[in-house]
């Protein structure tokens, strides 16, 4: 009963981090705010639905590099509803056949792990030190463009105070994980922040007439071949990085668990079955979501129950809508670096047993996916860690065959 009644809690208190990143998802990529929302709620009902298990260790979100990707290349929603569900319907039936197929499936190695673990860690901490700083306080569109000022020369106190408090969230989490109690000295630094942040006036308003609700689909009466090759083909790019994303991010939530092989298969099952009732609605797929899930764990959910406060908000906000809030984001900064240093002691953790090489190429690489993007880091984490199995493998062989020699040599 008690992990029922932490499992809700931490549902509870996580809400308006994980609204507020869905906000800033559909701002970010300009997706109509109902279809991000209608998608995340699809696609965790159907998880609690097909796998009450697995929910123990991801909850369903917005893919922004999916959604980015897909309106950079003008695909998807712009393009009509015939398109939109032919692009979206591919990823999912993917998915789907792959939960199905009699094959063996793995995490990735521990060696890319730790890169991809390091470098996302990295990126959600570095992401997050503007909005801990109140450095777009006064901006409207959260993109940081016409500033004059630089990043220190406009700063005041309250800024340096933000600072201070986003950054003891984080601190007092990390003390409290050395005292077995990080769960307690995350909740409780994440509401201190957030009661000081109020108090003092530190709130950033977030203005939803900004997002549109319940706006219907065009729909295009025409469809040429050269549509349904388009949307085939948009459908097949977006399963490649999808399957990425999700082997990436399911495998660091998965790492030293048990039963890896059933739960890649029923977690596969679920995003499928889930984006396929979502595409009929007309809206994107959704996809693990390392920081949905890791916020989550961290306020200590450890069942599904953990959803169901998300996912009945959700739902109200979706059918109608909510008015302009305020709120303390330097504290949203603060649990979001928290989430980003466990990712990096997550990769120091699994170093601890690998080579010093591998430290020097987690370093490399890490970089290279903070500095270029996730999809050149995730391929060059698998890339070398195949030529390092090859490696060791030869070494192996040839030390196999060096003491094969020595033995018959004596005899």
């Amino acid at each position: 009963m008690q992990n029922e009644i932490k499992s809700l809690f931490s549902g509870i208190i996580v809400l308006p981090f994980i609204l507020i990143f869905t906000l800033g998802v559909s701002l970010a990529s300009g997706v109509n705010l109902h279809f991000v929302l209608v998608s995340v709620i699809l696609t965790n009902m159907v998880g609690i639905l097909l796998d009450r298990d697995s929910s123990v260790y991801y909850n369903l979100g917005p893919g922004i590099i999916v959604t980015l990707f897909v309106y950079a290349e003008t695909l998807g929603l712009q393009s009509g509803y015939l398109q939109t569900l032919i692009t979206f319907s591919v990823p999912a039936i993917a998915f789907i056949v792959l939960s199905f197929l009699p094959l063996k499936f793995s995490l990735i190695p521990s060696r890319a792990i730790a890169i991809i673990s390091f470098g996302l860690g990295l990126i959600i901490v570095i992401k997050q030190i503007p909005n801990a700083f109140a450095y777009n306080s006064i901006q409207s569109d959260f993109s940081y463009t016409g500033e004059s000022t630089s990043f220190l020369s406009g700063s005041t106190l309250s800024n340096w105070i933000q600072l201070f408090l986003a950054i003891s969230i984080p601190v007092l989490a990390l003390i409290g994980q050395y005292f077995k109690q990080a769960n307690k000295g995350l909740i409780f630094s994440t509401l201190l922040a957030i009661i000081i942040g109020y108090a003092a006036g530190f709130t950033d308003e977030v203005v939803i007439g900004r997002f549109t609700f319940n706006e219907p689909f065009i729909f295009h009466g025409e469809f040429a071949n050269e549509m349904f090759l388009q949307s085939i083909s948009a459908g097949f790019t977006i399963s490649v990085l999808m399957l990425m994303n999700f082997w990436g991010h399911f495998s660091i939530l998965q790492h030293n668990q048990q039963n890896e092989a059933y739960a890649i298969k029923k977690s596969l099952r679920v995003v499928g079955f889930g984006n396929l009732l979502g595409g009929i609605f007309g809206v994107f797929p959704s996809n693990v979501s390392l920081v949905d899930s890791y916020s989550i764990r961290s306020f200590g959910g450890t069942n599904w129950l953990a959803k169901i406060p998300i996912i009945l908000v959700l739902l109200i906000v979706t059918l109608y809508g909510i008015p302009d809030f305020s709120f303390p984001l330097f504290a949203f900064a603060g649990v979001l670096m928290y989430i980003g240093i466990l990712m990096i002691l997550k990769s120091r953790n699994i170093l601890k047993d690998l080579k010093v090489i591998d430290y020097i190429f987690t370093f490399i690489i890490g970089m290279v996916l903070v500095l270029v993007d996730f999809t050149t880091g995730f391929i060059l984490a698998m890339l070398y860690t195949f030529i390092h199995s090859l490696i060791y493998k030869d070494n192996s062989k040839n030390d196999g065959d060096k003491i094969l020699d020595e033995k018959a040599i004596s005899e």
